[in-house]
């Protein structure tokens, strides 16, 4: 049987330039087998990214807001890699209002419905045969053993592994990039963005969810990484609404605050007194965000789920923890090219 160009061209050439190709071909309607090569490109791609310092770290831009309380905000419109290294510089993070378009979000929300329901019944032997477009566990290159138990730990949270779902592993950076973040966090960075699989997450919150401060450099090694994490919301949730949002200490932090202190469950939370402290003038502040809204912030901004009295809905969001290639975690963690 002849094999064509187009064939050819598939298995033609490294892994990077495979999935450049392949990316412009796939469609939300791809075949399984599609999905589940550009998710394994991904992984192997990162081995061929340039090395390379990319930009110095962190970014330092002159102040683009006027001070306010809570966060800046901007739109989409807004949105470049000068407003949001501002936005973190100075105070600790960014809000970017309609981030993604309404019907996106809708679909992204219905998505992780699909994804928790695909996951359920897979693990009860009860799949249907379009399930595993939709949750199929991902076997990385580079630490396997590390994703396996953050696959554990996101069952009992209520979430899963964005990329354990072929469909919304796709679905989601097909978003992100018409929403022009891939070409911004590349000018950001200065070199191609690498999303961890062990820090992109599909979430459903229940109201009733424990909350605690936490700054994520403390599981990621805070100070030897270039990082910046899209926080999507796909719920309306925060003040006024009946889902929890999050609380935030809304200016910049350079370092990690103390740690396990005054009865605190965990050795990586931060007590409430430090918070406060750390917060100084800024003072604690709730965001309350739309869906399709989205907070952009690095390993230093110290926030938690907004749990407070009332609340009878779950909140739906993504995280996306993205990082320069240069500066991704060396703690086992599992790279996605974007």
């Amino acid at each position: 049987m002849s094999v064509s160009t187009s064939q050819r061209s598939e298995v033609s050439g490294s892994a990077l330039q495979r999935l450049d190709r392949l990316t412009l071909r796939v469609t939300d309607d791809a075949s399984l087998e599609s999905l589940t090569q550009l998710a394994e490109l991904r992984n192997a791609a990162f081995d061929e990214l340039e090395a390379t310092s990319g930009r110095p770290w962190p970014p330092r831009v002159e102040e683009h807001f006027t001070r306010a309380s809570g966060l800046p905000e901007i739109c989409l419109s807004q949105f470049n890699s000068s407003t949001l290294a501002a936005g973190i510089y100075h105070h600790g993070a960014l809000t970017v209002r309609r981030f993604i378009d309404a019907a996106t979000a809708h679909r992204l929300r219905t998505g992780i419905d699909r994804t928790f329901t695909a996951r359920a019944r897979t693990l009860r032997g009860a799949h249907s045969p379009d399930d595993a477009r939709w949750w199929t566990p991902f076997i990385g290159r580079y630490s396997p053993g590390k994703l396996a138990e953050t696959r554990a730990y996101n069952k009992l949270m209520k979430a899963v592994s964005l990329v354990d779902s072929p469909q919304m592993l796709h679905t989601v950076l097909a978003a992100y990039k018409a929403s022009g973040l891939q070409a911004l966090l590349s000018e950001h960075f200065g070199e191609r963005p690498v999303l961890a699989a062990n820090k992109a997450t599909l979430r459903i919150v229940p109201p009733d969810t424990p909350t605690a401060w936490h700054q994520d450099g403390s599981f990621m090694g805070a100070g030897a990484i270039k990082a910046v994490n899209v926080w999507l919301a796909l719920s309306a949730c925060g003040e006024g609404e009946p889902r929890p949002g999050l609380d935030v200490v809304p200016r910049r932090i350079d370092h990690l605050v103390e740690r396990g202190t005054d009865g605190v469950r965990f050795d990586w939370n931060v007590s409430d007194r430090v918070a406060r402290a750390a917060a100084g003038n800024a003072s604690v502040h709730s965001v309350t965000v739309q869906p399709g809204d989205a907070l952009l912030f690095d390993d230093f901004f110290l926030h938690r789920t907004g749990a407070r009295e009332n609340l009878s809905e779950n909140r739906y969001a993504i995280e996306t923890w993205f990082f320069a290639a240069s500066g991704f975690p060396d703690i086992g963690y599992e790279p996605i090219v974007f």
